[in-house]
C-alpha cells in the first residue's frame, strides 16, 4: 500500500510450524526525490517463539543525499534485538564520498559493536584497485589496545576475455587468472601462497603448505554437453562430464585421481567416482 505522502507500507504473516504461532512482519519504505532524503528499509517483525529467523526485531536503513553536498552521501543502519538478545544490534553510521568519477570512499563507524571500516575504490581504464581496512575491538571500548585492525586490498585487471585478479591480505595473497580463449574453451587458474610459510626467515615455515596452485579448464563440446578438468599442485585431478538428454534433463559425471600415488599400497589415496542426475525445476 502507497500513501499519497510517498510511504509504501507492506505487511507479511506466517505461521510458526504446523501448529506454532504466527509471526509478523510491518515494513515501509519512502523516498523524497527532491531532497534526496530514502528510507530504503524500515522493518518491525514479531518473531514466534522458538523461531531460526533473523534475531532483531527492528531493522531500518536510512540514506541521504544532501544537495548542498552533491558528492557526499550518509547512511545509517540500525537493528534493534529482542529483550536480552544483544547480538543482532547495530547502528551503524557511514558516509560514501565521490572523489571523482573514478574514486569512491566509504568510511563506516559502529559505535555498540565497537567497530569500523574504511573503503577506497578507484578504476581506470582496465585496471581497478581498491583497499580496505577493519578496525574491531576485543573489549568493547575504542582504546589503541584493544582494537584488532585487518587490511587487504585488489588489483585487477580486465580486457577483453582476459582477467587477472591480485588480492593481498594479512595472512595471504592470491593471484586469479581467467581466459576465454574461444566461444567453446575457457581457462584458469589459482595461485594462492600463504605469507608465514613462505617466510625464509620463519623456522616454523612449510613450503609445502604455503604456496597453493589449481589450473583447470571447460571445454564447450556443443550445446547440450560440455568436459571440464583441473589439477592442484598436489597432483590431484579432477574430470567432470555433463550431458543434457532432455531439455530439463541433465547428466553428470565426475572423476577424481591422485596422479602421485601410483605405488598400489593400501594407503595410497583411493580414486573416486561421482554421478548427478539434475532435473531442473519439474
Amino acid at each position: 500500500m502507497k500513501t499519497a505522502s510517498g510511504v509504501t507500507f507492506t505487511a507479511e504473516a506466517a505461521k510458526e510450524g504446523s501448529s506454532g504461532p504466527y509471526k509478523t512482519k510491518v515494513s515501509a519504505k519512502y523516498s523524497d526525490a527532491k531532497s534526496g532524503f530514502s528510507v530504503n528499509k524500515f522493518e518491525i517483525a514479531s518473531h514466534a517463539k522458538g523461531s531460526k529467523g533473523a534475531k532483531p526485531n527492528l531493522v531500518a536503513e536510512v540514506s541521504l543525499d544532501e544537495p548542498s553536498l552533491p558528492d557526499f552521501k550518509f547512511l545509517f543502519n540500525v537493528g534493534i534485538a529482542q529483550n536480552l538478545d544483544y547480538d543482532g544490534e547495530k547502528a551503524e553510521m557511514g558516509v560514501d564520498y565521490t572523489v571523482n568519477k573514478n574514486v569512491t570512499a566509504n568510511v563506516t563507524v559502529d559505535p555498540v559493536n565497537v567497530n569500523g571500516s574504511f573503503t577506497l575504490l578507484g578504476s581506470q581504464c582496465c585496471y581497478t584497485a581498491g583497499i580496505q581496512a577493519n578496525a574491531k575491538s576485543a573489549n568493547g571500548t575504542f582504546s589503541a589496545d584493544s582494537l584488532a585492525y585487518d587490511v587487504s586490498g585488489f588489483l585487477a585487471y580486465n580486457h577483453g576475455d582476459l582477467s587477472i585478479v591480485n588480492r593481498v591480505t594479512k595472512k595471504t595473497c592470491t593471484l586469479n587468472v581467467f581466459h576465454q580463449y574461444s566461444s567453446a574453451l575457457s581457462l584458469g587458474s589459482i595461485a594462492s601462497f600463504d605469507h608465514a610459510n613462505c617466510n625464509p626467515k620463519n623456522k616454523d615455515a612449510d613450503f609445502s603448505k604455503g604456496v597453493s596452485i589449481k589450473v583447470g579448464g571447460k571445454y564447450k563440446i556443443d550445446g547440450n554437453s560440455d568436459l571440464c578438468a583441473n589439477l592442484a599442485q598436489n597432483g590431484t585431478l579432477k574430470l567432470g562430464y555433463s550431458q543434457k538428454i532432455y531439455p530439463r534433463v541433465k547428466v553428470s559425471g565426475t572423476a577424481t585421481v591422485d596422479l602421485k600415488t601410483s605405488s598400489g599400497a593400501l594407503k595410497d589415496p583411493t580414486s573416486s567416482f561421482g554421478f548427478q542426475m539434475d532435473f531442473g525445476d519439474i
